[in-house]
């Protein structure tokens, strides 16, 4: 519920910090509720990431350069997101985002992106790497990427980047 009320209405409205207030309320009385635990179970609860509000929107469809090397969707994510590039198209995007958005994006090759730990420590299975692209496109401050006009829909608040709000992970551990 956190997750889908923070991109709807953004991490500061009062909708997700009712919702997440409503959560920790309730995990609290039931941890300590008499009776729970017998001293030597540990309670975790962690989330899987953050969110960042995102106002800005590179549209990649409005850059004919880009739309025409792209040959299919983009993947991944709109703050951490996978070109797949037609042949030959790579050194001329990965100029035109440079002379255009380089304030904007942070373009790595996915073996870049592999051996600089964004996917994890250990050694990706075979089949991940031809799912990262040609070309990863990371998102700086608070901007997501797609490819398509942005709908009336579109949220608020975003996460899969590399930002502070969006790193930043809690963890609760109590012992029971």
């Amino acid at each position: 519920a956190v997750d889908g009320i923070s991109h709807l209405y953004g991490t500061t409205a009062e909708h997700a910090i009712n919702e997440i207030r409503r959560q920790l309320v309730d995990l609290r009385e039931t941890l300590l509720t008499d009776g729970v635990g017998d001293g030597r179970t540990l309670f975790m609860l962690a989330a899987d990431h953050g969110h960042t509000p995102v106002p800005d929107y590179l549209d990649l469809s409005q850059h004919p350069l880009l739309t025409e090397a792209l040959r299919c969707d983009l993947g991944g994510e709109g703050r951490f997101a996978y070109l797949y590039l037609r042949n030959d198209y790579r050194d001329a995007i990965v100029d035109y985002l440079s002379t255009h958005f380089s304030e904007q994006v942070i373009a790595l090759n996915p073996a870049e992106a592999l051996s600089a730990g964004l996917f994890g420590t250990e050694a990706p299975y075979r089949e991940s790497a031809p799912r990262l692209g040609d070309l990863a496109l990371i998102a700086r401050q608070k901007l997501h990427i797609g490819h398509k006009p942005l709908k009336s829909t579109a949220v608020l608040s975003r996460h899969g980047g590399l930002s502070d709000r969006e790193m930043l992970v809690p963890l609760l551990m109590r012992v029971l």
